[in-house]
């Protein structure tokens, strides 16, 4: 009798731990209940200068194309919609008939598949108003990424997407029930490249889910004022540092100083002129520094 009462609880201890696994190989996109933020960071060759604009991407309602019902994203960048679902580990997306004519039948793409792994071969999408674009990409590595510091979630890479490619230049990354690392969290190609030019970047900067981050600290919301940029190059020395520098002060005022790093999270705060990144890793940061309505950038090299 004790040895079918071990068996049927081991049994059942067995039952519940691979419910429970099933569960985690399926993670629900929050597109309901997600908001997405991206800062953009914008450089200006003739002032050496950066300048930062952030954008969201939330649920605006529902919507049925074909017998399925989706979800509508505003992307407040390209200020259209986005239709998407998701089934199982897959995110599709429909791209908006009413804006790409090509699409008038209202087909979807495979824009995320989350059960991929290392090896697999996936197709990539870019989307303009005159056609879509499209290409074989190779998942180059699989692992795990930590979210609001307790939960892992699969990251699936795909190192840095050919120049032939769609999203041409930008190291690829996806994570599990919140989309791409390091860039918008659905697919669209606009004429100019939007991961990392010469020109200007878009950096990943968090998820929401139910109005709390899940990922990233949210910095974008500093940026979401009225504040005029101000395409002035902030004066840094020493630049390169080897750690601490000053920023000059603008008109004698005092200003409020954020520093983020190439990831666009936000590593340090000043209320004075005086920044040390004695601690942080060498690399580029950008500075973004607030005073009464205005917003100055800039970025400093630390060696």
């Amino acid at each position: 009798m004790q040895t079918i009462r071990t068996i049927i609880i081991f049994s059942a201890i067995t039952l519940i731990m691979g419910m429970k696994a099933g569960a985690q190989d399926e993670v629900v996109f929050p597109l309901e209940t997600g908001s997405w933020a991206f800062m953009r960071l914008a450089y200006n060759t003739e002032t050496s200068s950066y300048s930062a604009s952030c954008y969201s991407y939330t649920s605006i309602g529902d919507t049925t194309f074909n017998g399925k019902a989706y979800q509508t994203i505003w992307n407040e960048y390209l200020g259209e919609p986005g239709y998407f679902r998701q089934e199982g580990q897959k995110v599709f997306y429909v791209p908006d008939p009413e804006i790409y004519a090509w699409n008038g039948d209202a087909n979807e793409y495979t824009v995320y598949n989350f059960s991929l792994n290392d090896g697999d071969i996936t197709w990539l999408y870019g989307f303009t108003q005159s056609q879509v674009d499209s290409a074989e990409a190779t998942v180059l590595a699989v692992d795990s990424v930590a979210i609001d510091t307790v939960q892992m979630r699969k990251k699936i890479g795909f190192g840095d997407i050919l120049q032939d490619l769609p999203y041409s230049g930008c190291s690829l990354t996806w994570i599990e029930g919140i989309g791409q690392a390091d860039y918008l969290p659905f697919y669209f190609w606009p004429s100019e490249n939007m991961c990392v030019t010469a020109d200007y970047q878009t950096l990943f900067d968090c998820l929401t889910i139910g109005g709390e981050n899940v990922y990233g600290p949210c910095n974008c919301i500093g940026f979401t004022g009225v504040e005029e940029v101000v395409n002035v190059s902030l004066g840094i020395t020493p630049n390169p540092t080897s750690g601490k520098f000053t920023v000059d002060q603008i008109s004698g005022e005092v200003l409020d100083i954020a520093v983020f790093n190439k990831l666009g999270i936000l590593v340090k705060r000043s209320k004075t002129g005086t920044v040390d990144l004695t601690n942080y890793p060498a690399g580029v940061y950008y500075l973004v520094a607030f005073s009464k309505g205005y917003r100055y950038t800039g970025k400093v090299v630390k060696f």
